[in-house]
């Protein structure tokens, strides 16, 4: 065969068809190695399920860690408000 046939032939030869991707569903059940997997190398999409109950569980835990965030931040700012104290009361003891 030469060049100018061979470039015909792949012309003319329609592509093969991508492979469908199936779909991991987070929900309340548990996901498998496979899963993992397939997501991992792309063979396979998440998705979230549409569950009201597993939906209301989604935002009760980020509700929860904003939460934790506020109280984080409340004590930084507690603990940092202390060291300045303490730092000054100990300088002011330094100099007499």
């Amino acid at each position: 065969m030469h060049l100018a046939e061979l470039k015909n032939l792949s012309a003319a030869t329609p592509a093969p068809a991508a492979p469908l991707q199936r779909t991991v569903c987070f929900d309340q059940g548990r996901l498998t190695i496979e899963d993992i997997v397939d997501l991992a190398s792309g063979a396979a999409q998440a998705s979230l399920s549409a569950a009201p109950a597993f939906r209301a569980a989604i935002t009760r835990g980020a509700d929860f860690l904003d939460r934790l965030l506020r109280e984080r931040r409340h004590h930084l700012r507690r603990d940092h408000r202390l060291r300045r104290f303490l730092h000054r009361h100990r300088a002011s003891r330094t100099d007499r």
